[in-house]
Order: C-alpha cells, then structure tokens, then sequence
C-alpha cells in the first residue's frame, strides 16, 4: 500500500492517500455510465485562476476542516483535538472546546471533521468528528485500539461551547490502524446528517491484511468503509437502505455494536476506501465523496442510496490496481476519476460553487483538492455532459474547502494542513 507521511511542525503526522462475518456487500444497482468513465489525467496548477485572489487570513497549528455558522463564524478543527473559532474581527485565542486529553491523533486519527446544524440559528449545535482514545491505548493490533465518534455541543455567543452540551451522537466506529478514518460531516436538506468512514487501514480480526487485502468495505455489518446517515440525534431515519433487512441492526450506539451480524441499518452506501471528504450538492440530500485512492485512481463519487462503490475490487473504472482491465462491473462507477500519472495521488476538500459566488462565475461547478501535487480544480460539464478538470490556484498541501462570508460577497476558503494556514480565495 502507498503512503504518504507528511509530518506536521509540531511533531505530528497526519497521513493522507490514503474474515468475513454475516452477510457480504453485493450489486444494488447497476453501474450508470459515467461522464469520464476511462478515467482523466490532470496536472498540478501552477497559477491562481485570472480575476481571483488569494490571501492568508488565519494560521492554525495542524488544521484538518472548516465549516461556517450562519453568523459569520468559522469553525477549524485541529488534529490535536482543539477547535478553534475565526470570527470577523479575527482568530479567537481561546479555543471551543478541546478534546485532547481523550484524543489519539497519529498517522489520520484526530479531530478529523466538523459541521453546523441547518436550524442553528435556533438550537446553536454544531458537530465534531473525532478518534476517541477508548481503550487508553493508541496503538493497533489488539481489539482495544481507539474508537472514532461523532460529538455534538451547543455554540455560545462567546465562542465556548455550552457546558453540559456535550452529546455523542455516532460511536465506536473502529479505527483498527492509524489510517482511512475517513472523518467528514454534512447535513442534507432531508435535515439528517451524513457521516463518512474509511476502511480503517486493515482488516478486523485480520491485522496484517491491509490495504487492497482490507475487505472491511466489502462487509455491510461493520461501519468502515461506508457513508453513514443519522438523524441529528444519533438515530436510525425510518428510510435508511438497510431498515427492514433480515437481523439488521445498529452498528454505532454508545454500547457499541448490537449483537448480532446482520447489516448496520445506519449504512447509506459502501465500498469506500477513504473518503476523507465529501459535500453535498446545495438544495439536495446527495453527498459527493472524494475517496482517497490506493496505487492508481482517485475518486469522486456521487452517492445513492444503497449502493457499493467497489472498494476494495475496483478502484476508479478498473479492477483495483489496474488502469486497462476496465470493463462493465456490478459495482458503481465513480462520477469522475484521476489517475497518478502526473503525482497528483491523494484527493482531498470538495465543495459546491455556490449561486452569486464570485460575481456568478462557475456556479453549481464542483470544487476539489489534491494534497500530494497542491492543487484545487473545478469540474466543467461540457456540452456531452463529460467532465474534465479545469485548473483553479495552487495550494499547499490542501485539506479542506468551504465557502464562506467575506467583505466582498461569498468566498471560497481552503485549509493547508503542514503550514497551517488559512486561504480565501474572492473575485479580485
């Protein structure tokens, strides 16, 4: 398995790329075509976008993501386990909340992701994904290894988060290796929250199967390797893919997994290696999962519920570890798919352009980063609906994007994770 060890300033690292029990993953749907369905190949940027400009607003030791609230705060989770606000008039000292005492932040774990509830102008929630040292123990290879959560709070007008706010909403999802946790959160406009989750690196129960040989994807009672979909509270929407299905069953409650080895009914769709990051597409409930790929293709899915996106079988349009054994699969094809020709190798931030961002200029186009050649593009669909990658700026070690307020209307901000610096990206 190929990685990638970047270490960050303060010592350390964030890694990106990148037995069966019960019942096994299997065709939902058919594979539709796809707009690129031999796969692209894409060269770094070398230069920022005419009529854009970029400029630092804020440094953060380690920063992982960035979400806004709907006053004007930005929220930048820190691998260590501190969540720091950025408000108009600048980077608030004190952070959030901090959850570094119970936090295990090597290799990909840490405080990974964080979102703000749709209604929370009235209830103040945001949300935060994190490995949670479980076990006091962070290291791999026994069945005590860290678990990763998802925690809610409520936000103060003092940029604290409300003492005795503190709920855990998703849990004990294993993290068996240090890397693919996987980490993001998104609400969809069905108002349920969407949680994705890596494969966990190797094998549960199988430590030295490890990557392509980790079919933890491939199991639907396990919640690695999947995009998850809870209501804000943690619970089960009545129309989840698996509600209903023989001994199905929660997978992420506070006691852990119910017994049993029946599919987790909180799975929304399978087969992802390590979809670090995702956004869902403005007015809709359909996430677009960027999974970080293995030797060969990085991908961006567009998910449906339901269905299994291939890993570890297929990688981009091909049989894992192949960029010519291509043919029609029982498995669903990513939306658009890079190959490493060029090193471009670790897909990272996505969003949406919003409408009357940047004076109107690519809206509804996707957005998305590559940590390893530093770089972010925009997805153009052209006239046959193929889609191709047009160069956006350039961009160090990219990990995060989100649009957000500034003084000149909506703007696009980035998050670079081994300078720690914060970008804003407005029409010049």
């Amino acid at each position: 398995m190929t990685s990638i060890n970047i270490k960050r300033p303060v010592g350390v690292a964030l890694v990106l790329v990148g037995l069966v029990v019960g019942a096994t993953s299997s065709a939902l749907t058919a594979t539709p075509a796809s707009a690129n369905s031999s796969g692209d190949t894409i060269s770094p940027v070398t230069s920022l976008r005419k009529g854009l400009t970029d400029r630092t607003v804020a440094r953060i030791s380690s920063p992982t993501d960035i979400a806004f609230t709907p006053d004007g705060r930005a929220l930048i989770t820190s691998d260590p386990g501190r969540l720091r606000v950025l408000s108009p008039s600048g980077l608030v000292r004190r952070p959030a909340v901090s959850v570094a005492k119970r936090i295990c932040d090597g290799g990909e774990r840490g405080l990974l992701g964080v979102t703000v509830d749709p209604d929370f102008a009235n209830n103040r929630r945001i949300y935060i994904f994190w490995t949670f040292d479980k076990f006091s123990f962070c290291g791999v290879g026994t069945d005590q290894t860290p678990v990763n959560r998802v925690t809610r709070y409520r936000l103060g007008a003092d940029n604290r988060v409300v003492a005795g706010s503190a709920r855990v909403v998703v849990d004990n999802i294993p993290s068996p290796a240090t890397n693919h946790n996987a980490g993001d959160l998104a609400f969809g406009s069905d108002g349920l929250l969407y949680v994705s989750t890596g494969d966990g690196g190797c094998q549960i129960g199988v430590p030295d199967a490890c990557g392509a040989a980790n079919d933890n994807s491939r199991r639907l009672d396990l919640p690695l390797g999947k995009v998850l979909r809870v209501t804000p509270n943690g619970g089960v929407p009545d129309d989840n893919p698996f509600v209903g299905a023989p001994d199905a069953r929660r997978c992420t409650g506070r006691k852990g997994p119910d017994p049993g080895i029946g599919p987790c009914l909180e799975t929304f769709a399978s087969g992802f290696r390590n979809p670090f990051r995702m956004d869902i597409k403005p007015g809709t409930s359909t996430p677009w999962v960027n999974d970080v790929g293995q030797d060969t293709w990085e991908e961006i899915n567009r998910v449906s519920p339901g269905v299994d996106y291939g890993w570890n079988v297929r990688e981009g349009f091909c049989l894992t570890g192949s960029t010519t054994d291509c043919s029609a699969s029982a498995f669903t094809n990513p939306q658009y798919a890079y190959d490493h020709t060029t090193n471009c190798r670790s897909i990272t931030g996505g969003t949406f352009v919003p409408k009357g961002t940047w004076k109107g200029r690519f809206a509804g186009d996707y957005l998305f980063a590559d940590f390893v050649c530093g770089s972010l593009w925009r997805l153009h669909s052209g006239p046959d609906s193929s889609l191709t990658a047009r160069p956006l700026a350039p961009a160090s070690n990219p990990v995060a994007l989100t649009f957000g307020p500034s003084d000149k209307g909506r703007a696009l901000y980035y998050v670079e994770y081994v300078t720690g610096q914060i970008h804003r990206i407005t029409t010049s």
